[in-house]
């Protein structure tokens, strides 16, 4: 957990960086915007290399027993999932607005035409991101993965669609969607939204799921000294070969 926890403020510090030096030197200042919610797609990276390095050290200057996690203790409680699992994909959701906004008013598009450049172009990286959040979700968590994929989906949709109510007048979006700014036209959208994060984050879970195991030895092999990470190997051969010639008989 804590390892998640200094991710995001080092995320934050990267945004805040992105900000205040974007705006110093770069005229576009919906470019810059765009750029900022970057580096919290980031988080789940910078929190894995942390909790490596970390152990390493613990290894090494360590002689207490729970200074490798066990499979259990390797697992995040879903909660910490869902929240990090929204804060990835709303940092993708917006910044893939923002940029692709600026595109199309770049190239001249109405506003309907804008919104169909954003959805278009926009689809096959949510999808994306959805699936890789779903299988970091399914091989870190020990139960309720499924819950914690939903809440994150629900969550981001739900953030998403109020940011849009609230920064977008009435106007604006009668001009932008063709409709009205109606609660049924929102929750329409969070629906939508929430549909295309969670399929196919359900979809990357059930991956996961199945790698569980193999990321933790993953992690182990990446922690452990050279010949421990030899032995180790070894033995699971020589397991493997032990219950080969047992179903064989």
């Amino acid at each position: 957990m804590k390892y998640l926890i200094v991710s995001f403020v080092i995320s934050l510090v990267l945004a805040l960086a992105i900000y205040f030096t974007g705006h110093a030197f770069i005229s576009d200042d919906k470019l810059v915007d765009a750029a900022v919610p970057i580096p919290f797609a980031g988080c789940k990276q910078i929190a894995e290399l942390l909790e490596k390095e970390m152990t390493k050290r613990n290894l090494t200057f360590s002689k207490r027993k729970d200074a490798i996690p066990s499979l259990d203790g390797y697992s995040i409680s879903w909660p910490l999932l869902a929240a990090y699992g929204m804060i990835i994909f709303l940092s993708v959701v917006e910044t893939t607005s923002l940029l692709n906004g600026v595109v199309a008013e770049g190239s001249g598009a109405n506003e309907k035409g804008a919104v169909a450049i954003v959805s278009i172009s926009g689809l096959p990286l949510l999808i994306l991101i959805g699936y890789l959040v779903g299988r970091w979700i399914g091989a870190r968590s020990r139960n309720h993965g499924i819950l914690a994929v939903l809440t994150a989906a629900f969550l981001t949709a739900a953030v998403d669609k109020a940011l849009t109510a609230y920064f977008i007048p009435a106007e604006g979006f009668r001009e932008v969607f063709g409709s009205e700014k109606t609660v049924t036209i929102l929750l329409t959208q969070t629906g939508g939204l929430f549909i295309l994060l969670s399929s196919s984050a359900l979809i990357g879970y059930w991956r996961g799921k199945g790698m569980r195991l193999l990321k933790y030895l993953q992690f182990l092999l990446a922690i452990l000294p050279s010949d421990t990470s030899a032995a180790l190997v070894d033995l699971a051969v020589q397991e493997a070969g032990r219950v080969n010639l047992q179903n064989s008989k």
